[in-house]
């Protein structure tokens, strides 16, 4: 604390030196005989990275950081220097210098990166400038000359003109240019033109103009497109197979022809979900459109007439503007409707909202005999809590709700239901997807329920209840070992857990599951191996080694499985 405390009054006893090197009074005492000016600095989100210095000429007067400042200053001069340690601006910060009567000399934001100057007076004198009349950059309002005039130099100032000159800082009209069509979409552009002389031309389609659109997929680089017609002859794309790239083109079709567009793509997969479309008639006529859903190449065919020879407009018969004399669905139609999902009256259909929106959706259960039915509700939403209904009297009904972590079933692994004599009750599983559920009858009593048999298990997990949606009276998953639930009995089911592996040390011949707590007998090396008689049954564990040995009285054929 103390090594620090000493760092930060060096710091400040540097300032206040510097801060008055002129001579003057220091900030804290009671008089100054030049001019006391305020600095504050600060106000952004990284403070810490600012700094700032004061000069007057090649003096260094002061230098601060994001902080409070009183300066006694001479008349003079001064340049402001900001830095930023970081390099990236000072990120909201300002820097603020005053006079005594609270006017600003000026405010800046500082350097946009590391490093930025300002220049400022202090005390009633003159700005600087060039007060040469005759100089490129006289200043009028200049009152004492800085040596920064510049002397009037004409020429041509225009960089596009061929006789451009950099030294010129007055245009004296002599610039020459090249003359030509600059406009590169022209038939007769001109590269080197520099001026444009009017004299651009174009050619029109004098068929019928269409947009070629070649995109969608993830891999463009992969795409291309050629068009040709009948005879070979190529529309778009360096030939038949050498197509173009993914991007929009205009091209020109005759009327009546038959046009092949042929698909391709370099690495031999398809075009990863992309597609291509040909439009025409202002973007009212579809002409092509598809794309190649698998291998290397495909081809689609097409023709298209002039566009006055269509009558645009919306063919749906079902539509609201439905127009008999139309030839060519524009896209146009109609279909009015309420269009707002949160009314009853909904209609997936419509396009157009015709006010019909009136009855509020409210989602609720709507079963009367289910115990969270709602009155208001008039939409059914799946969430009725309702006891699971069995044929015979004396059975409890139940669910068991099923779900993958993954999505993709539950691979194998199969739940076991079994009930105090280790009977089977019931089975099952998810074949696909995330969820499923299934609904059993069972007899009052003390049950077990585990999951086995396949890969993944850590995916798996279950739930059971006496109601659809109702409270878990059970759940488990993500392993094998077993768990107990009581179906109406006051009993205590836990008696059917244990060790129920034969082989294990521990084995309990009342258990019909296991509760993962079974022990085998263990070795580490030969030393300490387990003897083995001869047709006994010794048990072990997945994944561990265990050594055991045998005494045989004489040569004899042994076989273990």
């Amino acid at each position: 604390m103390r090594k620090k405390l000493l760092y930060l009054v060096a710091v400040f006893a540097t300032f206040s030196l510097s801060a008055f090197a002129q001579g003057e009074s220091d900030s804290t005492s009671t008089s100054c005989d030049a001019n006391i000016i305020y600095v504050t600095a600060g106000g952004g989100l990284y403070d810490s990275e600012i700094s700032w210095s004061l000069t007057l000429g090649d003096s260094a007067i002061s230098s601060g950081i994001a902080s409070d400042y009183e300066l006694c200053l001479a008349d003079g001069y001064y340049t402001l220097e900001m830095f930023d340690a970081y390099g990236d601006g000072w990120n909201g910060a300002t820097i603020a210098i005053s006079d005594t009567a609270n006017l600003d000399v000026f405010t800046s934001n500082g350097p946009a990166v590391d490093f930025a100057s300002l220049d400022f007076i202090v005390g009633d004198l003159p700005s600087l400038g060039c007060t040469d009349s005759t100089a490129f950059n006289y200043d009028s309002t200049a009152g004492a000359d800085d040596g920064s005039c510049i002397a009037v130099s004409g020429g041509c100032t225009d960089p596009i003109a061929e006789n451009y000159d950099e030294t010129s800082n007055i245009d004296d009209a002599s610039c020459i240019y090249v003359l030509g069509c600059i406009d590169n979409t022209a038939v007769n552009y001109a590269p080197a033109a520099t001026q444009d002389d009017g004299s651009c031309f174009y050619t029109s389609c004098l068929g019928t103009s269409g947009v070629v659109s070649i995109g969608g997929s993830f891999y463009l680089s992969e795409m291309s497109l050629s068009i040709s017609n009948e005879d070979g002859q190529v529309l778009l794309g360096e030939s038949i197979s050498i197509g173009a790239p993914a991007g929009e083109y205009d091209i020109c079709m005759t009327d009546g022809v038959v046009y092949t567009a042929t698909l391709m793509d370099s690495y031999g997969d398809g075009w990863d979900n992309g597609t291509f479309s040909i439009t025409s008639c202002d973007g009212q006529l579809t002409v092509a459109s598809g794309g190649l859903l698998a291998g290397s190449e495909s081809t689609v065919d097409f023709q298209v007439m002039s566009c006055d020879s269509y009558v645009f407009g919306c063919a749906d018969t079902l539509a609201d503007n439905f127009d008999t004399s139309v030839t060519s669905d524009n896209g146009s139609c109609i279909y009015l409707g309420c269009t707002d999902l949160a009314y009853l009256e909904y209609d997936a259909a419509a396009n157009t909202d015709d006010s019909t929106c009136v009855t509020l959706v409210v989602e609720g259960c709507m079963d009367s005999n289910a115990t969270n039915y709602d009155s208001l509700a008039n939409v059914e939403d799946g969430s009725c809590v309702l006891a699971v209904q069995c044929d015979s009297s004396g059975l409890i009904g139940m669910v068991i709700y099923m779900s993958d972590s993954w999505g993709d079933g539950w691979n194998g692994n199969e739940y076991t239901m079994v009930d105090g004599s280790g009977a089977v009750v019931a089975t099952g599983g998810i074949l696909t997807g995330s969820s499923a559920s299934d609904t059993i009858c069972v007899a009052p009593g003390c049950f077990a329920i585990s999951v086995a048999g396949g890969s993944f298990i850590n995916e798996t997990s279950w739930s059971i209840s006496t109601e659809f949606n109702g409270e878990a009276i059970a759940s488990g998953g993500g392993n094998n070992v077993a768990s107990t639930l009581s179906i109406d009995t006051d009993g205590d089911c836990s008696a059917l857990l244990g060790c129920n592996d034969p082989y294990a040390l521990n084995y309990n011949e009342d258990a019909v599951a296991s509760d993962g707590s079974c022990e085998f007998a263990t070795s580490e090396d030969c030393e300490d191996a387990i003897a083995m008689d001869l047709n006994s049954s010794y048990g072990g564990s997945f994944g561990t080694q265990t050594w055991f040995s045998i005494t045989l009285d004489s040569a004899m054929f042994v076989s273990a499985s």
